[in-house]
């Protein structure tokens, strides 16, 4: 695609700190975190950066800043699954839900916002993984990237993905969010 005026647009919000195509030496070594947290004794599958890397284009974009409640609104979903695709676990930030779950004898939590359900129906020594969905491109930008693409996908690096692209791009140590925008181009544009 010879046309990258849409990284124009999306730079011009005053929340975003880079917003650039992503160079294949940093998408090789990503990659390679990414695979590497597949392989923990609890497998944690990043689907949203995976999806990201298969469209045609990738890019980064930080973005600083955020509302906590329209950040949870756009954010990727954080599931615990069996290997048949069952979830027994999921992340909530709604507080209401999270209040409601509190009371709850069939609940675990695993974190502040991080419950898992002790009553589905297993299959003797089925293993579970953590799987993190994609997130919606509002979280990132307001620039209806679709009009420019058949198709776009926002991942969300897992932390040693972070830690390696602040490094990279020399990103301080703040609370920013940090996605991987995959999209691939229209036919005839």
């Amino acid at each position: 695609m010879s046309d990258y005026s849409f990284i124009n647009l999306i730079r011009e919000d005053e929340k975003i700190i880079i917003a650039e195509m992503l160079p294949n030496e940093i998408k090789k070594k990503v990659l390679q975190f990414e695979m590497k947290r597949s392989k923990e004794v609890v497998p944690f599958i990043n689907k949203g950066v995976h999806q990201a890397f298969n469209e045609a284009e990738q890019m980064i974009i930080v973005r600083k800043s955020y509302d906590e409640k329209y950040f949870s609104e756009n954010n990727a979903n954080l599931t615990l699954k069996t290997e048949r695709g069952q979830i027994v676990g999921e992340e909530i930030n709604d507080e209401e839900i999270l209040a409601e779950l509190r009371q709850r004898d069939d609940v675990r939590f695993l974190s502040d916002n991080f419950v898992k359900f002790t009553n589905p129906i297993r299959e003797l020594g089925e293993k579970e993984y953590f799987e993190l969905s994609s997130a919606k491109i509002e979280l990132i930008t307001s620039v209806n990237l679709k009009e420019y693409f058949s198709s776009v996908t926002v991942g969300l690096p897992s932390i040693e993905s972070v830690d390696y692209i602040k490094n990279c791009f020399k990103i301080p140590n703040k609370k920013y969010i940090i996605a991987i925008i995959g999209f691939t181009p229209k036919k005839n544009k």
